[in-house]
Order: structure tokens, then sequence, then C-alpha cells
């Protein structure tokens, strides 16, 4: 909050970079694609997804998706205390590219090891779902990253747009698996 309150107080920080500062507040993990990818496969899925959420709970999956969802939720915590180790000092370009890389790293990193679990059958579509979620956000900083060097506001209004919509859907399907700690980032 003290950052958005400073980024506030400046002149002539634009409202791209205070977007992309709230972007940095919580980034989240994904592919080099465009939000409308894994949001295009949520559309394409969530009625067979909202029918299987019941069914998809880890208590009722016994023992293996218990520790799946440990698995899981350990990555996730890890990568999510990765994330907020390093916290912006003012809403500029110069912080966005000290600290987004960084977070693309880890954001990706993630992605990739959650993406090598096997889920249990109940779980698999919806955990198909929130990979491809974490991965498109990953990508979505990465792009961040580039439209800072180039100092593209309306791409950074744009990518910050996206990740909101994005984290939205990351969090639904998480907790619709029984996996919390996945749907949030940093």
């Amino acid at each position: 909050m003290e950052l958005l309150r400073r980024a506030c107080d400046g002149a002539s920080v634009s409202l791209a970079v205070l977007a992309a500062t709230a972007v940095l507040a919580g980034c989240g993990s994904g592919s080099s694609s465009t939000g409308s990818s894994a949001s295009s496969k949520a559309a394409a899925t969530s009625g067979a997804s909202s029918t299987a959420s019941t069914a998809a709970q880890p208590s009722a999956n016994g023992a293996a998706a218990a520790q799946f969802v440990a698995r899981a939720g350990a990555i996730c915590k890890r990568a999510n205390a990765e994330l907020t180790a390093v916290t912006p000092k003012s809403a500029s370009f110069a912080e966005i590219l000290r600290i987004v890389p960084g977070r693309v790293v880890s954001e990706r990193k993630a992605a990739i090891e959650l993406s090598a679990l096997e889920p249990p059958a109940a779980l698999s579509q919806d955990w198909r779902l929130l990979v491809a979620y974490r991965h498109t956000l990953a990508g979505e900083l990465a792009q961040l990253v580039t439209a800072a060097q180039k100092k593209a506001t309306a791409k950074i209004t744009a990518l910050s747009a996206s990740k909101l919509r994005e984290r939205r859907l990351l969090l639904r399907t998480a907790k619709r698996a029984g996996v919390s700690a996945c749907g949030t980032v940093g």
C-alpha cells in the first residue's frame, strides 16, 4: 500500500507504471502466451470442470489426492515466498526491470515443477487448467519486462489487466481442485 501511495504522490508516474506496480505486488507464473490462451481453455472446459468440481475435492479422493495436494502446495508456497522476497521501492520502469526478471525465473520454475506432477484422475482437468494459467502468467511477466525496457506504457496497462483476469481464474480453479496455495501468486 505504501508503494502505491508513493506512486500516486509522484506527478510524473504514469498510470501504466502504477498498474505494473500493482502487478508486481502479486506476480503470477505462466508461459509466453497471452492471457487469452488459458482463458480460452477455461471457457472451453468450464462446463465439465464445474460438474466435476465436487468430485475433485482431495478429501473425496483419499490418500493419493492428499499427497498430491501437499506436494503441489509446497511448490506453490515456495514459489510465492520467492516472489515476495524482494519488494518494489518505487513505481518505475527501473524497478520493474530490477524485480520482474527474477520473478519470471521463479514463476517459470514453479510452473515446470507443477507440470511434472501427476494429479489423481478426479483432479486432472482442473489441474491442467491451473498449470496453464500459471504458465500464462509467467509469460505475461516476461512480456512485462520487455514492455518496461521499451517504456511501452500501453502494453504494461494491457498486461496488468490481463494478469488480473488470469489470476482470478487461477484462484477459482485452484479452490475447485483443493489446492488453494496454488491459486495465489506472490
